[in-house]
């Protein structure tokens, strides 16, 4: 994480019974946050939603500068609201801990294009880029949303 008075992202990841697959992809999120925004500083928010199968005290020993949040299991919506309750970012990225981001998607959701256009419509507010849904069967993409 970058050292900076101010924080520019707050990545939120929701954790419910996934410990195996979060541990995959707290490493891939610093990976991608080092490799291809280097000069962003950000913030790691994991809320653990209700999980007892060792998600939290596996993350504070391996990450211990995750900010980790516990709470009984209200499912993903209260675990995202309680990750921005607790985020410092001017921006927030969701991401659910069995989804992976594509190499680019930060880096096109926080681009100069995508930023000046919620300049020009403040009301907007948010920005999104393609979602590929993998059916985890037949290992192939199922549907594909077109980004903005």
């Amino acid at each position: 994480m970058v050292n900076n008075s101010r924080i520019e992202c707050s990545l939120i990841i929701r954790a419910y019974y996934e410990s195996a697959i979060i541990i995959k992809n707290l490493g891939e999120v610093e990976a991608y946050m080092r490799d291809h925004l280097p000069d962003v500083a950000y913030e790691l928010i994991v809320v653990d939603d209700g999980s007892t199968d060792g998600t939290s005290e596996w993350i504070e020993s391996k990450y211990p500068s995750i900010k980790l949040f516990r709470q009984k299991n209200k499912g993903v919506s209260s675990a995202r609201n309680t990750g921005i309750k607790h985020a410092t970012g001017q921006w927030i990225a969701l991401l659910d801990s069995d989804d992976e981001w594509l190499s680019n998607k930060l880096k096109h959701s926080l681009s100069v294009e995508a930023i000046s256009k919620l300049a020009i419509y403040p009301d907007e507010g948010a920005t999104y880029s393609e979602m590929i849904e993998i059916d985890l069967v037949k290992l192939e993409p199922q549907v594909s949303v077109p980004h903005q």
